[in-house]
C-alpha cells in the first residue's frame, strides 16, 4: 500500500490540506474543485457575497474563484438540485469551511437565510450548511 502525503498550510488567511499521492511514475494532486451548480446568480450570490470566495474570471457563463488558497469552478450546467437527504444519512461529498468563531459564523450564516443541515449546539465543534443546490459545507471551529 501506497502513503498518502498529507501536510497543513497555516497561515491567517489559510487553512488548506495538501493531499499528494505518487503511483507507479504519476503523481496525484488536489485540482480545481467543480461546483456543479442549476443557478449562476444564485450560486455567485451565496459562494461571493456570503462565504467570501473572490471570482478571478467569468468565462461565458461560468465562474473561476479562489478561496482558502483552491481553484473552485461554478459551473450551471445541472438539470436540478442535489437530494438534500439529513447529513451523514447518505452516501456524499462535503468540504469543511473553517472558522475562528463558530458562535459568530452560525449567527452570520442564519442572518443570511443560509440553510443550515444540521444545527450547532454550544460545545459543538462543527455545523453543517447548504449551498442554494443543496451541497453541504462543514462550517469548523478552531481546532
Amino acid at each position: 500500500m501506497r502513503k498518502l502525503k498529507r501536510c497543513w498550510i497555516r497561515s491567517p488567511e489559510i487553512h488548506v490540506a495538501v493531499f499528494e499521492r505518487k503511483v507507479g511514475m504519476l503523481m496525484f494532486t488536489l485540482g480545481e474543485i467543480n461546483i456543479i451548480c442549476t443557478n449562476l446568480d444564485r450560486t455567485l450570490h451565496f459562494y461571493r457575497d456570503i462565504l467570501g470566495f473572490e471570482p478571478t474570471t467569468d468565462d461565458e457563463g461560468f465562474y473561476h474563484m479562489q478561496f482558502g488558497g483552491k481553484s473552485f469552478l461554478l459551473l450551471p450546467t445541472a438539470q436540478q438540485q442535489a437530494t438534500a437527504a439529513a447529513y451523514e444519512t447518505v452516501a456524499q461529498f462535503s468540504m469543511d469551511l473553517n472558522v475562528d468563531d463558530l458562535e459568530a459564523a452560525y449567527t452570520y450564516l442564519q442572518q443570511q437565510g443560509v440553510t443550515i443541515a444540521k444545527p450547532w449546539q454550544p460545545g459543538d465543534a462543527m455545523f453543517v450548511i447548504r449551498d442554494p443546490d443543496g451541497l453541504p459545507w462543514e462550517v469548523v471551529g478552531p481546532v
